[in-house]
């Protein structure tokens, strides 16, 4: 279901971070728990035959509030010269929502709302969850995600690197 992802440690990458009034601050790294690979699993209209491989970062006001803002900051890995690779680049501003949990072993859920101007799409709006480590040692968060536009949709299944037990976003 999930594509083959290198073993990453933390990501690196400067990203805004929210505090918990809402508006961004200044630059920091984001945590690796905050940090997806995945690629497009699927793609309808004008980019049905598009692939493409992507990694997410996601900045959320630390609150206790069951709704918090969410900033996903989504950069595509450069395609060289493949027919049909969609590159996408761009930011999404929206909420994530906690969602209740059935199986308390399992990781905590959230579902994710947004929208925003990713290249080479345009306006998009996005719907999506994502699943938190549960009772396990060590395991990966896993994001969804559902682009829609004119030109049609794209969905994006992406996974953390190995986190501990109880890690959520």
């Amino acid at each position: 279901m999930f594509p083959r992802l290198r073993p990453m440690l933390a990501c690196t990458c400067a990203a805004s971070v929210l505090p918990a009034g809402g508006a961004l601050a200044a630059t920091t790294t984001v945590p690796a728990k905050d940090t997806f690979r995945g690629s497009i699993a699927r793609a309808t209209g004008r980019l049905a035959a598009d692939r493409g491989s992507v990694t997410i970062l996601i900045d959320v006001a630390q609150s206790a509030d069951a709704v918090r803002p969410v900033v996903l900051r989504i950069e595509g890995i450069a395609c060289f010269r493949a027919t049909h690779c969609l590159s996408l680049a761009g930011r999404l501003s929206g909420t994530i929502s906690a969602r209740p949990s059935t199986i308390p072993d399992l990781g905590k859920r959230f579902g994710l709302a947004g929208t925003g101007t990713l290249g080479p799409l345009g306006r998009v709006s996005a719907a999506g969850a994502v699943t938190g480590v549960g009772f396990i040692r060590f395991g990966r968060e896993t994001l969804t995600l559902d682009l829609r536009m004119k030109l049609g949709s794209v969905t994006i299944h992406a996974l953390s690197p190995k986190l501990p037990g109880f890690t959520s976003p």
